[in-house]
């Protein structure tokens, strides 16, 4: 029995774990969805729920997006769960590269579970861009507008437009000049007013977070055509005081921007607006021209001209010539030219009906009118058959202003002013410029230009310096040029006598003339040298320094001091015995040890490539110690004379030659310099 029940319970042990072992098996994933449609930048959750025993070990996702497998592990930057405990996926911010087939796996010790696929399809992305039209053609001055449309999920940040004409990109916002639209609410293009700038081809642009999108190229043409200009009539023929009207018929596409005339006669070409004194018409309504009362001045070729944006037409010339009236003169040229002593005519013609019955001149000069007839002094012509005046001899006091008229029954009238200029007269002679500065030491040209009929014979120059006069010509040293060919002056390397005032004169048979004067200055002079103290009062024995200042525009090379004792004058240089300074850097003078002999005038002297400039005399006064004030005993005065000239001599040569002395009689010769030294207070005494 006991056995029948260990059996028993064995066996139902047995069944226990086989029902156990067939309850395991893989883990089964249920999720939420088959399919989600989630808008670009939103949140997707992808519920997901796992049934396993055992217990799942390891859960992520895979992601087939045209077939290429992606795996998404917990962690994965933009996403949220793939864990064990929260197995669902969540995307965090959606975009076009979550497109694609998802599938959750599952891991457990018996295996692996797989969900169903689950196909997200996104919403949305880079905004599409629509060209209604990709041509557009307008006319000049005419409103365009580029059609755009817009789809964008997410929303719009901003509009844009692109243009390209000619390889130059241009980028055109929202309130650019000239346009409208371009706004997230009508990205549409509006140009209100076109011209030819406006051609090129447009590219729309929208931008939102996902991206930007553009339409395809838009193709903009900007076409038009100049004014057309007809004139029905190309002559009148116009009564004297008659009215007329010039017609003009413009037709233009393009709106005209102006209308205005042009008169043509004897050369001279006038405009004609609209409201000129004596016009009606010239507007863009009304573009012909009225002349209300017609006169000889009116007479001659007239030309209608019109403008719009894309240019400007004239139109064919008209003519108008009046019947009757005042006669009709004009001059053969404006200008004439004649040289000194030859025959000139100028030349008049008369239009006149009725006929002119008297021909006169009339010559100004500087405001000074005068009147020439016929059988005037000196001249032919003038009459109604030859209206022309004749010069036999030019002079030039014919130069001047001429002016032909002619006098019918009708009145007087005038051609215009004509110029007669003689040439030939005494030379022209100009330089470029009243002052010239020229570094020292430099070349300087100082150009002269002559103008002379007859040609000139001789040319020079003058300087002036206070007065005095120098005459340069050709060949004089340090100078070139001053030829009947090539008159400047040309100064080789200049130095400071040439500074003055320089004038160029050029000489022919009728006479001589000169130039302007030019006033030339080398810049750079001596040194200026200057002291602070007329005089220094030093003390017998002691040191004395004697300042001086120098001021030069150009480096200054040498440096020495003149002494003046009693009219007599040395020089000090530096080296000198007792002696320092005198040097460039250090142009003062300093005696180490002073005597009475040594009173006098100083001068400091300074030299550059210029010259040299000294300061005023300094004094020096030597004052007797109390020491020296005693007279020594000599037997007389020739013996003191003897001993100050010894002195003397000692003095100069030491200082000058930096040699000891020797001092004769005074002391034997095997007195030494310095036993000369201790005496000289006696030396000094008897010297003055």
């Amino acid at each position: 029995m006991e056995e029948i029940r260990r059996l028993l319970n064995s066996l139902f042990c047995i069944v226990q774990c086989v029902c156990l072992v067939s309850k395991a098996s893989t883990p089964m994933i249920i999720v939420g969805k088959n399919e989600y449609n989630p808008d670009y930048g939103t949140k997707l959750v992808i519920d997901t729920q796992i049934s396993a025993s055992p217990k799942v070990l390891k859960v992520y996702w895979t992601r087939n997006s045209s077939g290429i497998i992606t795996t998404i592990e917990h962690g994965l930057s933009g996403t949220d769960g793939i864990t064990v405990d929260n197995p669902a996926l969540t995307l965090l911010y959606i975009t076009d590269l979550d497109n694609g087939l998802y599938t959750c796996i599952a891991e457990s010790y018996r295996g692996i579970g797989f969900s169903k696929t689950v196909n997200v399809t996104v919403n949305g992305g880079v905004p599409y861009v629509k060209a209604v039209n990709t041509t557009y053609s307008v006319l000049y001055g005419n409103r365009a507008v580029l059609k755009c449309e817009i789809a964008s999920l997410p929303e719009l940040i901003f509009v844009a437009w692109e243009k390209e004409n000619n390889g130059v990109l241009t980028v055109l916002n929202s309130g650019a000049v000239g346009t409208k639209g371009i706004r997230k609410s009508d990205p549409s293009l509006i140009i209100p007013s076109t011209s030819f700038y406006d051609s090129g081809n447009y590219t729309c642009i929208g931008c939102n977070s996902a991206g930007i999108g553009k339409s395809n190229p838009i193709s903009l043409r900007i076409h038009g055509e100049v004014p057309s200009v007809t004139i029905p009539t190309m002559k009148y023929n116009v009564e004297y005081g008659g009215e007329v009207t010039l017609q003009c018929f413009v037709n233009s596409r393009v709106t005209l921007q102006n209308i205005y005339w042009e008169k043509s006669a004897n050369g001279l070409i006038k405009a004609i607006n609209q409201r000129d004194k004596g016009t009606r018409g010239i507007s863009l309504s009304n573009p012909s021209l009225t002349i209300a009362k017609v006169t000889l001045a009116d007479i001659g070729e007239y030309t209608c001209i019109a403008s719009n944006a894309v240019g400007t037409v004239r139109s064919v010339k008209i003519s108008l010539t009046t019947k009757g009236g005042l006669p009709q003169v004009t001059v053969g040229a404006t200008a004439y030219d004649v040289v000194y002593g030859n025959r000139i005519t100028l030349q008049c013609s008369v239009s006149s009906d009725p006929e002119a019955n008297l021909i006169y001149w009339q010559k100004e000069v500087k405001g000074v009118f005068s009147t020439l007839s016929h059988n005037s002094f000196g001249t032919n012509g003038m009459t109604p058959n030859n209206p022309s005046l004749t010069i036999e001899s030019a002079t030039l006091n014919d130069s001047g202003a001429y002016l032909c008229s002619a006098v019918n029954t009708v009145g007087t009238s005038s051609s215009q002013w004509t110029i007669l200029s003689v040439t030939g007269a005494l030379p022209v002679v100009t330089t470029d410029s009243p002052t010239y500065f020229i570094e020292y030491g430099e070349n300087i040209t100082l150009p002269c230009s002559v103008v002379s009929t007859p040609v000139q014979t001789n040319v020079y120059w003058e300087k002036t310096v206070d007065d005095r006069y120098t005459f340069i010509y050709s060949g004089t040293p340090g100078t070139h040029g001053i030829s009947l060919s090539s008159p400047s002056l040309t100064i080789d390397s200049v130095v400071e006598s040439d500074n003055g005032n320089y004038t160029c004169v050029a000489i022919n048979s009728l006479g001589i003339t000169q130039s302007m004067t030019s006033s030339l200055t080398v810049l750079g002079a001596s040194p200026e040298v200057s002291v602070n103290q007329e005089n220094y009062t030093v003390n017998d024995g002691s040191s004395a320094l004697l300042q001086c200042e120098i001021q030069s525009n150009i480096p200054y090379h040498h440096i020495y001091w003149e002494q003046n004792i009693n009219g007599k004058t040395t020089i000090l240089l530096p080296g000198m015995i007792g002696i320092s300074g005198i040097t460039l850097e250090d142009p003062y003078l300093r005696f180490d040890e002073v005597y009475l002999s040594m009173a006098g005038e100083y001068t400091c002297y300074a030299v550059n490539k210029v010259g040299t400039g000294h300061s005023r005399p300094v004094v020096l006064i030597v004052t007797p110690t109390d020491n020296a004030t005693d007279n020594p005993d000599y037997s007389d005065e020739s013996q003191s004379q003897s001993l100050s000239g010894c002195y003397t001599e000692y003095y100069y040569r030491c200082m000058c030659c930096s040699m000891y002395c020797n001092i004769g009689n005074l002391f034997p010769e095997t007195t030494s310099k310095q036993t000369f030294t201790q005496k000289r207070t006696i030396l000094w005494k008897h010297s003055i």
